[in-house]
């Protein structure tokens, strides 16, 4: 699917989600928008895709930029894109079970964020915050589960505080593969409809114990989630040409991806744009 065709079934979905609440919410009243919802979608997209900053937003012509960032922070807080984001995960998971599933973190360094429940220094990147997402795919390399945590958590912890709360809909044996943060001596744990999640990891080279060659097999799969990370975190910057014609003065503005980076002074802001990263690769496979 092209990317101009996911991009507008999506905008044409916010602007749907906009128009239902818009009946009920109280924080819809007032005066009416001078334009319509897309105007908005547009520039908040252009945000996302291409690595513009609110400040560097060229709509002058039209309305101030602050005007466009207070309306993705409304939009944000009302859970718009949340809302995008669970129609479409549901839409995906219905009718599906899940038998192999793959874990991953990375980090993502911090620019501007304080939240100190997120953020915090760790040793991938020395002297800079920084925060951890930990993903899980299945065999089409669509995000099912994502979680926002502090870099110092270990994965192993995270990942079963993921399949405590999750709800997704699985085989009674559903393996879950990760790397060899995701060792441990309890491999076999449950999730909440009582059914077994059992995790396969890469043992270390001083372990006595030894994958087997179905283990083995499983985990050079893990390429799935890998690839996963190497979309959402390169594919929502500035490309080579729009970085070329940038001016040479603006230093990281030159370079601005806005996955890779936290930018966004509140963590929600950055946790939306995530969603909406997610929300994209979901789209691209369903259409």
């Amino acid at each position: 699917m092209k990317k101009s065709s996911f991009i507008n079934k999506y905008k044409h979905l916010l602007n749907d989600i906009i128009n239902i609440l818009a009946k009920n919410k109280k924080e819809f009243r007032g005066r009416n928008n001078k334009y319509n919802n897309f105007f908005y979608i547009n520039y908040i997209f252009r945000i996302l895709f291409y690595g513009e900053f609110w400040n560097t937003i060229d709509c002058k012509k039209y309305c101030d930029n602050s005007t466009i960032r207070k309306k993705f922070y409304l939009w944000s807080n009302l859970g718009i894109f949340d809302i995008a984001y669970r129609l479409l995960l549901n839409k995906y998971s219905k009718n599906r079970t899940f038998k192999y599933l793959f874990i991953d973190s990375t980090i993502i360094q911090n620019l501007n964020c304080s939240d100190k429940r997120f953020i915090d220094y760790y040793y991938k990147i020395i002297g800079k915050k920084q925060t951890k997402i930990s993903i899980i795919c299945d065999n089409n390399s669509i995000p099912i589960i994502y979680k926002l945590s502090n870099p110092k958590s270990h994965d192993i912890k995270i990942c079963k505080d993921i399949i405590k709360t999750s709800k997704i809909n699985v085989k009674k044996d559903v393996i879950l593969v990760g790397d060899k943060g995701y060792i441990t001596k309890r491999r076999i744990l449950k999730l909440k409809n009582n059914k077994r999640i059992k995790i396969i990891a890469k043992y270390r080279t001083n372990q006595k114990k030894i994958n087997t060659s179905i283990e083995k097999a499983l985990l050079r799969k893990r390429i799935k989630i890998e690839n996963l990370f190497a979309k959402i975190k390169n594919s929502y910057k500035r490309t080579r040409q729009q970085r070329a014609v940038s001016h040479a003065g603006e230093g990281i503005e030159a370079l601005s991806q806005r996955i890779r980076f936290i930018y966004d002074r509140n963590f929600k802001n950055y946790e939306t744009f995530l969603k909406m990263a997610i929300t994209c690769e979901i789209i691209k496979f369903l259409y």
